[in-house]
């Protein structure tokens, strides 16, 4: 992954710096167009690192991004503090996680 940083938009940055139980709805729904651009394309790149497959990587991140967002109450920048970007070290996390469980998963298959 390149060590780049995603740009966020200032709109977007000021809603990403709240608690996800505070978002509105309107809130949601442009952290969710935001994240179709470069965080999307980072976030599959780092689960095709672990799965080595990009259609389980596509698959892995397709599903933990839209349960994160079902758990999005969850999320609260306060537990990520002095990081670039609390949520996306957040969503990155989680979807690290499951596709490490599941090229371990896939791995213990063959």
């Amino acid at each position: 992954m390149s060590d780049k940083k995603i740009v966020v938009p200032p709109d977007i940055r000021i809603i990403l710096d709240k608690a996800g139980r505070d978002w509105t709805d309107e809130e949601i729904v442009a952290v969710k167009e935001w994240l179709l651009g470069e965080p999307l394309d980072v976030a599959i790149r780092l689960a095709y690192t672990f799965t080595r497959d990009l259609d389980l990587a596509k698959q892995v991140t397709r599903t933990r991004i839209k349960s994160a967002f079902q758990r999005l109450g969850a999320y609260d920048p306060a537990h990520h503090q002095g990081r670039n970007n609390a949520f996306l070290d957040w969503l990155y996390t989680i979807i690290a996680r499951a596709a490490l469980q599941d090229a371990t998963r896939k791995r213990r298959a063959m």
